[in-house]
Formats: C-alpha cells, sequence, structure tokens
C-alpha cells in the first residue's frame, strides 16, 4: 500500500472514494459519516433524523462500522439513509467548525 499511496492510487482528503446505493462520498465526507454514525444514539437516529426504524435497529446492532461500504451493506440502510446520515455528519462538523 505504500507504493500505491506514494504514487497517488490511494485517495485521501478531498479524493472521490465511491458511491453507494446511488450517493457519492469522498474520502472526508465517508470519514465524517462514519464517524457521525457511530457515535449517534438512537434517539438521534430515530426521532430527530427520522431515519426507519429497521435502519436505526440494523444499525445500532453492528456496532462499531468500519466504512461507508460496511454501512450501506446493511439492512434498510440505502440511498435515502445515507444521504441522510452523510448531510446530517456534514451539518454537525460544519457546526463544531463554528467559532
Amino acid at each position: 500500500m505504500d507504493f500505491a499511496e506514494s504514487i497517488g492510487f490511494v485517495p485521501t482528503g478531498t479524493d472521490y472514494l465511491g458511491t453507494w446505493d446511488g450517493v457519492d462520498f469522498t474520502v472526508n465526507e465517508a470519514d465524517t459519516t462514519v464517524g457521525f454514525v457511530n457515535s449517534a444514539s438512537e434517539e438521534q437516529l430515530d426521532v430527530d433524523l427520522g431515519l426507519n426504524v429497521r435502519a436505526v435497529n440494523s444499525i445500532l446492532d453492528a456496532g462499531e462500522i468500519a466504512s461507508v461500504a460496511e454501512l450501506a451493506e446493511l439492512y434498510y440502510v440505502g440511498k435515502s439513509a445515507l444521504r441522510t446520515l452523510k448531510s446530517a455528519a456534514l451539518a454537525e462538523e460544519f457546526d463544531h467548525a463554528q467559532f
């Protein structure tokens, strides 16, 4: 992997990482979304974001999620949930950046 990184084959930062269920992610967006999901409470996911309760249960049952790919593979986590989670994660990151 060091060689691949050294010649720019490994995406970083604002590089495009991939698309899952029709939702595009950069590396930073994916990291932010996964971090948000891993720290979100049931109330945040269910009440605040209004995710389908089956998606909420699937996320919570999964425990620590390692990647957007893993998140997208969870039952009931599809395009709508991914968009909602990405938007919420980026909004929260923006709010924390404000001083």
